[in-house]
C-alpha cells in the first residue's frame, strides 16, 4: 500500500505510525513541528493527543550526540519562533512567513494565543532538561532509574572499549577447557585453533551476533557439545579418513598401469591454467612419480595435491577431449571428491561447535567479569533494558507502563539504523501492532538510507516495524535539498532500477514492495532564477554527468586495479580543472545561485569513496595537481596514520640511543622530514653522526625525568620539525598528529610502569585501532573533502564526485581455519546465522541482501547533491576472468538487473539507455587514456587571508574567572600545570590521592617474616588493590567477612591479583581483609565493621565552591584541627567551580552518621612505627586533614538536604581513618575525630561565597 502524504498539521498524534522520509524532505523540521504541536495539544479528536505534553514528557531518540544536540537547538528554535507568532498582534503585516506556523496560529482562537505563547515559551525553556536522547543515554538513564527493575547496581561504570577485558575472557576459557587435555586430543585441537588467538579470531565475526538462530547447511546447530567430545569426533573422523585413504591407495596400486596410462592419454587435453604439472613431459612424469611414491608409502589421509585435483568437479579439459566412462580415473576422481567434501564438511562442523561452545561460555565469563567490575558498554545498555522488559520477566509489566506513563509519546528518529534489541524495547512499551490510542510512537527513517549493517543496524528491523503499522504509513518526498533536475536524475535513476524484477532495492517492485521507490518532487517555493546552476566555462552543467569508457573491438575492459587508478585520475582531471582559470584569468567553474555568481572552491566539492584504499587513490592524483584534500572517515583513527608508526620508531629509538640503526631509522621517517642528502651525510660524518646520538640521548633522559611528552617536544624542535612541514601540503596535519600522539602517550604513561610497556601499548594500538579519532583542522574546512559515503550520509554539498561506483568488491580470501558466518534472513524476516558456508539458499539470501545494501549506497551517494553529481560507469573485470565482474556492485544491479550481462557491450548499452534523460543526465564517453591537463591552467584557490576578514571572536566571561572541578587530591599539588583531571570514579581519586612509589610487581618490600601488613607491596597499586578488596567485602556483606570470606569474595580477590602479577599475595590479601573488618573501631560499643549493617561505600560527591581561595581553607584548618602539628601549607589556588570526592564509607551506628577512610599508607616494618604521634604526624603531612574536613562537609550537606529534622550536633558522628598497616599497632591504626561544629559552619559558609567572621568555640550550626 502507497504512504499517506504527511501533512505536518493534521498527522495524528497518538498511536503507531511509521514516517517514511527521504533524503533533503525536511526531516528534522518535520520533527520540531509534530514538537510543537505537541506541546500544545495541537490537533481534533482525530488527530490530538489529548492533553498539551511537556519537554520531559516526549521522549525523542536518535543515534549520534551530535543529532541529539542538533535536534534539541532546532526544537528550541521552533518553538521560539512559534511563540513569537502567537505574541504578535493578528494583523496582515504581522502574519508569520512559514505557512505552517500561519496555518497553526489560525487553527488555534485568538482568545487562546496568549495561553498557547505560554507554553511554548515554558517549553523552550525547558528545552535543556527535554528528554532528548541517543538510544544508549537514555537505556543507560532508564536502567539507572529503574534499578531494582532491571537488577543493576546503582553504581555502574561505562567503558567504551572492553576488547581487553574480553580477550581476558578468552584466555580464561582456554585455560580452564584444553589446559587438561591428552596428547591426542591437543593435536586434534591444534588442527582448528592453535592459540587463544586464533579461537578470539574465529569468535570475532560471531561476537555481535546476540539472538539470531545459528545453523549449519541450515539446520540449526542447537546445543553445542563439550569440546572433550568434538574433539574425540575429530579424532574417529581422522581415523576414518585416514581408513578411506588407504583404501584409494590400495585402489591405485591394483589400478596404477590402467590410471597412469589413462593420465598420460590426456596430458595434451588437460587445462594448464589449473594442471601446471601438464606444461612439460617432465614436470608431468614427475607429478605422476609423486602420485605412485604416495600409493605405496605416503600418508593415507594426505593425498599430492595433482591427485586431488582429479575430482570430477576440479579436472578441467580442453574442448574436445573426455575421460573414457570406463576408466578407473572416474572412479579415483569421485572418491576423492567424496572423501575431500566429507571431510571438508566435518571440519566446519566441528569448527562450528567448539567456536559456538566457546562463544557461548566466554560471553558467560565476560559478563561476570563486568559485573564484578560494575562496568558496562554500550551494547549492554540496550540488552540489559531488553532483557529487563522480557514478557517472561517478572514485574516487565510494570516496568514498560512506568516508562510508557514517564514518556506517553516517543519519535525515534532515524529508525532505520536500528537492531533488534532496540525496536523491541520500544515495541514492548508502546505495543506496536496495537496502536494504543493512549501513547504515541512515531518511526521516523528512511529504508533506502540503511547502510549500517556492519554496526548492527538491521534494516529487517525496519521491515517488522512496516508490517506492525500497516495502514500507518507516511511519506515526506518533497526535496528542499536538491535542485529540481538533480531531483528528477535521482528518480530516473532508481525509476530505471525499479523496473527490475526485484525493484530498485530488491524487496519488490512499485509502491507493494516493502522498500518502495516513492520519487521526490522538487520544492514548488524555488523560481528558475533562485535555482542553483554549475556552469564550466559558461555553459551549464546537467544534474547528473556519467563519465564512462570505449569498449575494445574485442569485448575487452579494465581490470580493477586499471579502473582505479583511471577513475581517479579523470575526477582528479576534472576537478582541477573546475578549480582553475583560463587564458584571461576568468574562473572556469562557477556557482550561479539567486542570480549571483562566484567560482568554485574546493570546499564546494566532496569526492565519495567507499574505502580508504580509493581515497588514497584520488588524494595523490589530487596532491599531483596541487589540490589540498582531507579525509574524513568513520574510522580515521590517530593509530591508522603514517604519524603514528613513525612515533612508535621515535619512542624506540628514545628509549634505546645507543643503537645507531635505531637512530637512523627514527631520523628516515617521513614525519622528520630530513632531505637524502642530510641523512646521507650525518651517516657518513662522525661528528654529526655524534651529535644526533648526544640529542637523543638528551631527549631519552627528559623522558625518564619530566615524561614523554616534553622530550617529543625538545625531539621536534632539534630538528625544526615544524619548520619543515610549515609550507608543505599536508604540514599542518602531520605536525597536529604527532603532538596529538604524544598527548595521548603522555596520558597512558600514568597507566604503565616502564618506557617498554609504553611502547608496547603504542605498537598494540597501531594494529588495533581504538576509538582515538584524529583532530580536525580549521583549515580542513577550507579543504576538498575526501569523505566515506558511511560518514556522507546526513551531510550535503553542493557538488559530489563518485568515480569509483563501479569498482567491483571482491571478499578477502577465505582462511582455513576461520568460519565465514553468513548472516541472512528467511521470508519472515528472521535472521539466521549460517556457518557452513557452503548453504545455497543463505549464500544466495546473504548476497541478495548485500546487493540491496549497495543500492542503498548508491541511493545515499547520489542524494548528497545540492547542485550536480558525477561519477563514473562502466563495465570493469576482476581477476582472470574477461568478462564485466562488476554486476554485484549496485551500480551494476541498476545497469543490469539480476542477470549477469552477457558480455561489456551488453552493459555499456544498459549505460547509454540510463542517460537518455536531456538536462538532467550527459554521458561521457571517454578514452581510457585522457588527456593530462593543460599546463597554462593556473588553480583559482583563494590563499589564507585572501576574501572578507572574519570577524574576531570575543570572550564573553571575564578573564581571569577560572571555574573547574576539584578534588581533595588537586588542593595540595604545587604547580599548576600538574593539576590532575577531575576523577570519574574512585579509583581514579585513589590514584590521584596515593604516592606513587615505584616498588616491584610482586616482589616483597620487607624482609623475610615481616608481617604480610607491611610486607604487602606499597604504591597506588597496592592501594587500589586494597580498597577493592574493601569495596567488594562491602558488598559481599561485612557481616559475612566475620569467620571466613565468602566464596565469591575470595574468587574476586585471587582475580584481582591475578590481573597484578600478584598471585603469591592472594593468602595475604584475603587474611588482611578479613582482620580489617573484625577490627574493634574507638566508637562506642566499640563495634567491628562486620557489627555495621547499614553502609554505603565509595559514596561519590559533588558540591559548588564559589570563589574561595586554598589560602582561607588552610587558615581555617589549621586553626581549628591538631593546631599543635606542623604541616605543609596548600598551594595557592581560586577554587571557583565543583568540589568532587569519593568518601570510602558512610555507616550508621548507635543514631549517629559516620565516614571511614582507608590508608594504605607504610610508616615503617614494625608495628611501633604505628603509633598515634606517627599516624596524626602522616595525616597531618600529606594533608588528610583536609580530606576528612570537606569529606564531613559533604556528608553534613547530604544529611542536610535527605534526612528530615536534621541536626548536626544529634546525627553527625564524625571521621574514623583506619590505616590498614597499622592493625595489630596501638591504636589498631584507628584515628577517631568528632566533628568540629565550628569549622563545619566556616566551611559552609566560605564554600557558598559567604565571609563573615570566625564564630566562637561550639557555636551550634543551625539544623
Amino acid at each position: 500500500m502507497k504512504p499517506e502524504q504527511l501533512n505536518p498539521m493534521t498527522f495524528p498524534l497518538k498511536g503507531s505510525r511509521l514516517i517514511e522520509a527521504g533524503a533533503g524532505t525536511g526531516k528534522t523540521y518535520t520533527i520540531a513541528q509534530l514538537y510543537t504541536r505537541l506541546i500544545l495539544g495541537h490537533g481534533t479528536g482525530k488527530t490530538s493527543f489529548g492533553r498539551p505534553l511537556a519537554p520531559s514528557e516526549i521522549l525523542v531518540v536518535t543515534f549520534t550526540e551530535a543529532a541529539t544536540m542538533e535536534l534539541r537547538d532546532r526544537i528550541r528554535s521552533r518553538l521560539v519562533e512559534a511563540g513569537q507568532v502567537f505574541r504578535r498582534p493578528h494583523r496582515e503585516s504581522s502574519l508569520p512567513q512559514d505557512p505552517l506556523l500561519k496555518e497553526l496560529r489560525d487553527s488555534i482562537p485568538p482568545e487562546e494565543h496568549p495561553w498557547a505563547a505560554r507554553l511554548l515559551e515554558k517549553a523552550a525553556e525547558e528545552m535543556d532538561q527535554a528528554a532528548i536522547f541517543t538510544i544508549h543515554s537514555w537505556c543507560q538513564r532508564t536502567l539507572k532509574e529503574n534499578a531494582f527493575e532491571s537488577g543493576l547496581s546503582f553504581h555502574q561504570e561505562i567503558t567504551p572499549d572492553p576488547t581487553d577485558l574480553w580477550s581476558q575472557a578468552v584466555r580464561d576459557y582456554w585455560r580452564a577447557t584444553f589446559y587438561g587435555l591428552t596428547t591426542e586430543e591437543a593435536a586434534a585441537l591444534e588442527g582448528i585453533f592453535l592459540t587463544p588467538d586464533a579461537l578470539e579470531d574465529a569468535m570475532a565475526p560471531l561476537k555481535g551476533i546476540v539472538s539470531p538462530t545459528i545453523c549449519f547447511e541450515g539446520s540449526p546447530l542447537g546445543t553445542p557439545r563439550h569440546p572433550r567430545e568434538t574433539l574425540q569426533s575429530i579424532l574417529e573422523t581422522r581415523r576414518l579418513h585416514r581408513q578411506a585413504g588407504e583404501d584409494l591407495q590400495q585402489y591405485w596400486r591394483g589400478q596404477e598401469e590402467e590410471i597412469l596410462e589413462d593420465l598420460r592419454n590426456i596430458q595434451e587435453g588437460l587445462n594448464q591454467r589449473n594442471f601446471k604439472e601438464a606444461r612439460t613431459p617432465e614436470e608431468f612424469q614427475e607429478a605422476l612419480d609423486e602420485c605412485i611414491r604416495w600409493a605405496r608409502e605416503g600418508q593415507p589421509e594426505d593425498p599430492p595435491p595433482f591427485m586431488k585435483k582429479l575430482a570430477p568437479e576440479k579436472i578441467k579439459l580442453k574442448k574436445g577431449w573426455s575421460i573414457p566412462e570406463s576408466s578407473p580415473l572416474l572412479t579415483l576422481g569421485k572418491a576423492l571428491e567424496e572423501l575431500d567434501q566429507r571431510n571438508h564438511q566435518h571440519f566446519h562442523h566441528e569448527a562450528a561447535n567448539l567456536t559456538v561452545h566457546a562463544l557461548e561460555e566466554t560471553r558467560r565469563r565476560y559478563r561476570r567479569m563486568k559485573e564484578q567490575r560494575s562496568l558496562l558498554d554500550f551494547e549492554d545498555m540496550v540488552l540489559h533494558l531488553a532483557r529487563a522488559l522480557d514478557r517472561e520477566r517478572e514485574g516487565s509489566d510494570r516496568l514498560a507502563t512506568r516508562i510508557a506513563t514517564q514518556f506517553p509519546v516517543a519519535l525515534v528518529d532515524e529508525f532505520q539504523d536500528t537492531d533488534q534489541a532496540q525496536y523491541q524495547i520500544f515495541d514492548r512499551i508502546y505495543r506496536v501492532a496495537e496502536n494504543c490510542p493512549d501513547r504515541g510512537l512515531f518511526l521516523i527513517g528512511d529504508p533506502k538510507q540503511a547502510i549500517y549493517r556492519f554496526r548492527g543496524a538491521d534494516i529487517f528491523t525496519y521491515l517488522v516495524a512496516r508490517r506492525a503499522t500497516a495502514g500507518r504509513h507516511y511519506a515526506l518526498t518533497t526535496n528542499y535539498r536538491s535542485r529540481k533536475s538533480m531531483v528528477q536524475a535521482v528518480n530516473r535513476v532508481f525509476t530505471t532500477a525499479d523496473t527490475h524484477r526485484q525493484g530498485a532495492f530488491l524487496f519488490g517492485s512499485g509502491d507493494e514492495g516493502e522498500i518502495p521507490f516513492l520519487p521526490a518532487s522538487a520544492r514548488p517555493d524555488r523560481s528558475a532564477e533562485e535555482e542553483p546552476i554549475f556552469l564550466i566555462d559558461g555553459t551549464p552543467v546537467p544534474a547528473l554527468t556519467i563519465w564512462t569508457f570505449k569498449v575494445g573491438p574485442d569485448n575487452s575492459i579494465m581490470g580493477t586495479e586499471a579502473f582505479r587508478s583511471t577513475a581517479a585520475r579523470i575526477g582528479a582531471e576534472q576537478i582541477f580543472r573546475w578549480l582553475s582559470q583560463d587564458d584571461q584569468g576568468h574562473p572556469r567553474g562557477i556557482i550561479r545561485e539567486n542570480s549571483l555568481e562566484r567560482p568554485v572552491r574546493p570546499s564546494d566539492l566532496a569526492v565519495l569513496v567507499r574505502s580508504a584504499k580509493e581515497a588514497l587513490a584520488i588524494q595523490e592524483e589530487l596532491r599531483h595537481r596541487g589540490i589540498s584534500s582531507v579525509y574524513l572517515s568513520e574510522r580515521s583513527s590517530l593509530f591508522q596514520t603514517h604519524e603514528a608508526e613513525d612515533l612508535l620508531i621515535w619512542l624506540r629509538a628514545l628509549a634505546s640511543p645507543g643503537e645507531e640503526t635505531r637512530i637512523r631509522e627514527a631520523l628516515a621517517t617521513s614525519s622528520m622530514a630530513i632531505p637524502l642528502e642530510e641523512l646521507e651525510r650525518s651517516a657518513r660524518e662522525d661528528l654529526l653522526r655524534q651529535n644526533d646520538t648526544d640529542r637523543f640521548i638528551a631527549c631519552g633522559e627528559l623522558w625518564q625525568q619530566e615524561g614523554i611528552l616534553p622530550a617529543i617536544r625538545r625531539l621536534l624542535q632539534e630538528y625544526g620539525v615544524a619548520a619543515r612541514h610549515r609550507d608543505s601540503p599536508g604540514g599542518e596535519r602531520v605536525i597536529t598528529n604527532l603532538l596529538h600522539g604524544a598527548e595521548w602517550l603522555h596520558q597512558m604513561s600514568a597507566t604503565v610502569h616502564t618506557r617498554q610497556e609504553l611502547i608496547r601499548l603504542l605498537a598494540q594500538r597501531i594494529q588495533n585501532p581504538g576509538n582515538e579519532q584524529v583532530l580536525r583542522l580549521e583549515s580542513d574546512q577550507e579543504c576538498l573533502r575526501i569523505v566515506t559515503i558511511f560518514k556522507a550520509k546526513g551531510l550535503e554539498y553542493n557538488l559530489v564526485i563518485a568515480p569509483f561506483l563501479s569498482l567491483p568488491h571482491t571478499p578477502g580470501p577465505r582462511r582455513k581455519h576461520l568460519l565465514t558466518p553468513l548472516v541472512w534472513h528467511d521470508e519472515n524476516h528472521t535472521a539466521l546465522v549460517e556457518l557452513s558456508g557452503d548453504y545455497p539458499k543463505a549464500q544466495e539470501a546473504h548476497a541478495r541482501e548485500v546487493l540491496s545494501e549497495e543500492m542503498r549506497l548508491l541511493y545515499v551517494t547520489l542524494t548528497r547533491s545540492r547542485i550536480a553529481a558525477f561519477t563514473a560507469l562502466a563495465p570493469v573485470s576482476s581477476g582472470n576472468r574477461k568478462s564485466p565482474a562488476n554486476h554485484a556492485t549496485g551500480a551494476g544491479y541498476l545497469i543490469s538487473g539480476e542477470d549477469e550481462p552477457e558480455n561489456a557491450q551488453a552493459m555499456m548499452e544498459g549505460i547509454t539507455s540510463l542517460a537518455k534523460s536531456p538536462g538532467e543526465i550527459e554521458l561521457v564517453v571517454l578514452p581510457p587514456e585522457a588527456d593530462p591537463p593543460e599546463e597554462e591552467s593556473r588553480l583559482h584557490l583563494p590563499a589564507r587571508g585572501e576574501g572578507p576578514a572574519r570577524e574576531p571572536r570575543r570572550a564573553h566571561r571575564k578573564a581571569g574567572t577560572p571555574w573547574w572541578i576539584a578534588s581533595y587530591s588537586a588542593l595540595h599539588i604545587t604547580s599548576a600545570e600538574d593539576l590532575p583531571r577531575e576523577p570519574e570514579v574512585a579509583a581514579q581519586a585513589l590514584a590521584q590521592e596515593e604516592p606513587h612509589l615505584a616498588s616491584p610487581r610482586n616482589a616483597p618490600v620487607a624482609a623475610p617474616g615481616t608481617p604480610a601488613f607491611h610486607a604487602f607491596p606499597a604504591g597506588a597499586r597496592a592501594g587500589t588493590l586494597l580498597h577493592e578488596a574493601l569495596e567488594e567485602a562491602g558488598k559481599a556483606g561485612f557481616s559475612r567477612c566475620r569467620d571466613e570470606l565468602p566464596q565469591e569474595l575470595l574468587e574476586t580477590l585471587q582475580e584481582k591479583c591475578l590481573l597484578r602479577g600478584w598471585e603469591e599475595w592472594t593468602p595475604a590479601l584475603t587474611d588482611w581483609t578479613r582482620k580489617i573488618v573484625t577490627v574493634t573501631l574507638p566508637l562506642p560499643g566499640n563495634p567491628s565493621l562486620a557489627d555495621i549493617t547499614v553502609y554505603q561505600a565509595e559514596l561519590e560527591f559533588l558540591f559548588p565552591a564559589r570563589r574561595l581561595t586554598t589560602e582561607q581553607l588552610d587558615r581555617e584548618i589549621q586553626r581549628r584541627f591538631l593546631p599543635d602539628r606542623e604541616r605543609p601549607p596548600l598551594a595557592p589556588r581560586l577554587l571557583s567551580g565543583m568540589m568532587k570526592g569519593f568518601i570510602d564509607l558512610i555507616f550508621f551506628h548507635q543514631g549517629k552518621y559516620y565516614l571511614a577512610d582507608w590508608k594504605s599508607n607504610r610508616l615503617g616494618e614494625a608495628n611501633r612505627d604505628y603509633s598515634r604521634d606517627a599516624l596524626e604526624e602522616e595525616l597531618c603531612t600529606k594533608r588528610y586533614d583536609v580530606q576528612m574536613a570537606l569529606y564531613n562537609l559533604a556528608l553534613h550537606r547530604h544529611l542536610k538536604q535527605r534526612l528530615p529534622g536534621y541536626r548536626c550536633e544529634d546525627h553527625l558522628g564524625g571521621a574514623i581513618y583506619l590505616f590498614l598497616r597499622g592493625l595489630e599497632g596501638e591504636p589498631r591504626g584507628a584515628l577517631f575525630y568528632p566533628p568540629d561544629l565550628a569549622l563545619l559552619k566556616e566551611l559552609d559558609q566560605l564554600f557558598q561565597g559567604q565571609q563573615k567572621e570566625i564564630p566562637r568555640e561550639g557555636h551550634p550550626i543551625d539544623a
